[in-house]
C-alpha cells in the first residue's frame, strides 16, 4: 500500500479524501464508491510530508499539497484540472487554511508562510520561517483579523491579516508544536505538541493597544509610573501629556538655548526638568515658577554635556550625569548638590534609582556598571559583561536585582547581593534599547532595536511572549523601542520615537495564565 499523507472529509461530510504518491482518491462512505479526484503525474513525487489540505467556507474550493512541492487549487463545484499556486520554489507542506470570507488561502511549511488571493491566484505575501524551524497548522480567527501558526521551535505566533505583521509570539510548549485550532467563538486557541501536552491560549492575541503620536519633537521623557510624558518641540517649547489618551496637560517654554536638552519628568508629572551643559532647570507645571541651577558655578562645576537626567522615585531629587563620568544628585528642597560618582573620563549613558531610593546605578560607555548604596555609602563595580556601551539600566522593585542592556544580544540580570551575573536573557532581537521590571517583580520586559518587546518570567527565566509592538503600522519599518515602562496595573507603555502605545494588562496576565495551562 502507498503512504497516506493527506486525509480529510469533503464539505458534504460523506466523502473522504485520501492522498498518496499516486494522487487523490475519494471514498463515498455511504455508497462505498471509490473515484479518483486527481492523478499525480509520473516521477513528480518528492517524498514531502503531506499535511496540507483545506476547504473554502462555501465548499467550492479545495487546496492541497501532493508531495511535488506545489500547492494546487481544486474547483469542486465545476471540476476540471487543478491550478498550481505560484510559490517561488518554496514549499508549504505542513498546513493550509482559507480565510473566513474565502478570499485568501494560506500555506505553511519548511519555507514559512505563503498567502494567495483565491480569485487571481496571485501570491500576495510570504513570511519566511526562522532558522532551523518550520511553520505548521495555520488557522484564521473566526473574524479573520488574525492568523495563528505554530512552529518547530515551540512558538505560537499571531499575525495581523491587515498588514501581515507579527503581533505576538507565545511560548510554553517544550517540543515541536504540530497542531492549532480556534474555538468557534474565537476566544481561545488550542495547540498540541510532541511534548504530550495540549495548551489553551487567549485566541485574540494581545488586546489592541491605545495609540497616539505626539507632535514633532526633539526630546522626550516618560515618568517612572508611565502616567505622563514630556516632549520638547523644535521651537523649544514643551508639553506634558497624559499617556493614557494623549491629552495635553500643560505647555510652556521656551527652554534654555543650546543643544537639544535632556529632559525628565517625575512620577505623576509634578516636576519636570531640562538639562544642558551649563544649566539645570526644574519646575512644577502647576505652579509655574522655575528653579535654575548654573552647573558652571560652585564646588561641583561641570562644563561637560549632561547625558542623563532622571528624577528619584519619590520626586524629591534630580540625578544628572555627564560625558566625563560624574553623577550628581540635586535635592529640590534644599538646592544642595551631592556628587555620587566622581568624574572618571567615561561618559555616563544610563542611570537607574531603586524604588526605595536607597540604591543608584550608572552604566558607562566602556562596559562599566557601578552602583552605590546611599545608606552605607559603599560603591560597587560589577564585572564587565557587555561588549560596549551600557545603554539602559533598571532595578527590580525590591532593589535586589539590576538589569542592563547593551549593543550585544541579551539582557544581563545581576544579583546585587553577591555582585554576580544571574542570567543572560536572550530573545529573537539583535539588541535591546530599553528594559523595565513589572511592579510585582515577576516579569522583565526589554524593548528591541527592531520594535519588538521580549518579556521574561524572572523566577523561571523563560520567555513568556514576544510582542511586535510597532510593526503593525508599517511592517517594513523597523523602529526601536526607546522607552518601556510598566504601569501600576501591570499594563505596558512603549515609545518608539513615533508613537506611544499603552498595552492593557490582560495581554500579559492572560498569556501568563495560559502558559501554565495543560
Amino acid at each position: 500500500t502507498s503512504f497516506v499523507g493527506v486525509l480529510g472529509f469533503l464539505p458534504d461530510s460523506r466523502r473522504l479524501v485520501l492522498g498518496d504518491p499516486t494522487g487523490l482518491t475519494v471514498f463515498d462512505l455511504v455508497s462505498g464508491a471509490v473515484s479518483s479526484l486527481y492523478s499525480m503525474p509520473p516521477h513528480e513525487w518528492v517524498n514531502e510530508f503531506l499535511n496540507a489540505l483545506a476547504y473554502s467556507p462555501d465548499g467550492r474550493w479545495m487546496v492541497c499539497h501532493l508531495g511535488d512541492g506545489l500547492m494546487r487549487l481544486f474547483d469542486l463545484a465545476n471540476g476540471g484540472e487543478p491550478e498550481s499556486l505560484p510559490s517561488r520554489d518554496a514549499t508549504f507542506t505542513l498546513g493550509a487554511a482559507f480565510s473566513p470570507d474565502g478570499k485568501l488561502v494560506v500555506g505553511a511549511g519548511q519555507s514559512g508562510i505563503a498567502v494567495w488571493d483565491v480569485a487571481s491566484r496571485k501570491l500576495l505575501q510570504t513570511l519566511p520561517a526562522s532558522n532551523y524551524s518550520w511553520v505548521a497548522s495555520p488557522v484564521f480567527s473566526p473574524d479573520g483579523r488574525l492568523l495563528a501558526t505554530v512552529t518547530a521551535d515551540q512558538r505560537v505566533q499571531f499575525w495581523d491579516t491587515g498588514t501581515w505583521a507579527e503581533v505576538v509570539t507565545l511560548r510554553g510548549h517544550e517540543f515541536e508544536i504540530w497542531a492549532a485550532l480556534y474555538t468557534p467563538d474565537g476566544s481561545w486557541l488550542i495547540t498540541a505538541s510532541r511534548d504530550g501536552s495540549i495548551r489553551v491560549w487567549p485566541g485574540t492575541g494581545p488586546t489592541r493597544p491605545d495609540e497616539w503620536s505626539p507632535p514633532e519633537k526633539v526630546a522626550g521623557a516618560l515618568a517612572d509610573d508611565a502616567t505622563v510624558a514630556l516632549f520638547v518641540h523644535t521651537d523649544r517649547h514643551w508639553e506634558l501629556d497624559d499617556v493614557a489618551g494623549g491629552k495635553r496637560l500643560a505647555t510652556g517654554g521656551p527652554v534654555a538655548p543650546g543643544h537639544p536638552p535632556n529632559v525628565a519628568v517625575s512620577t505623576g508629572g509634578r516636576w519636570i526638568a531640562f538639562g544642558t551643559a551649563e544649566s539645570l532647570q526644574v519646575f512644577s507645571p502647576g505652579e509655574g515658577h522655575v528653579h535654575q541651577w548654573q552647573l558652571t558655578e560652585g564646588p561641583n562645576t561641570s562644563t561637560a554635556g549632561q547625558n542623563i537626567l532622571t528624577f528619584s522615585p519619590d520626586g524629591h531629587a534630580v540625578l544628572f550625569a555627564n560625558s566625563v563620568g560624574a553623577l550628581r544628585r540635586l535635592d529640590l528642597a534644599t538646592g544642595s548638590v551631592e556628587t555620587l560618582f566622581e568624574p572618571n573620563g567615561r561618559p555616563v549613558l544610563s542611570v537607574a534609582c531603586s524604588l526605595n531610593g536607597r540604591r543608584v546605578a550608572a552604566g558607562y560607555g566602556d562596559r562599566l556598571i557601578q552602583w552605590l548604596d546611599l545608606v552605607s555609602g559603599e560603591h560597587h563595580d560589577l564585572p564587565p559583561a557587555h561588549i560596549d556601551d551600557v545603554s539602559y539600566l533598571a532595578f527590580s522593585p525590591d532593589g535586589q536585582f539590576l538589569a542592563s542592556t547593551g549593543p550585544d544580544v541579551g539582557v544581563r540580570l545581576w544579583d546585587l547581593q553577591n555582585g554576580t551575573q544571574r542570567a543572560v536573557l536572550t530573545g529573537p532581537i539583535t539588541a535591546f534599547w530599553s528594559v523595565a521590571f513589572s511592579p510585582d517583580g515577576r516579569r522583565l520586559a526589554a524593548g528591541g532595536s527592531e520594535g519588538q518587546v521580549s518579556v521574561w518570567d524572572v523566577q523561571e527565566l523563560v520567555p513568556l511572549e514576544v510582542l511586535n509592538l510597532h510593526a503593525n503600522r508599517d511592517p517594513n519599518v523597523k523602529r526601536g523601542v526607546n522607552w518601556l515602562t510598566f504601569r501600576a496595573d501591570q499594563s505596558l507603555v512603549t515609545f518608539n520615537g513615533d508613537s506611544i502605545r499603552l498595552w492593557p494588562a490582560p495581554s500579559l496576565a492572560d498569556i501568563d495564565q495560559a502558559r501554565k495551562a495543560k
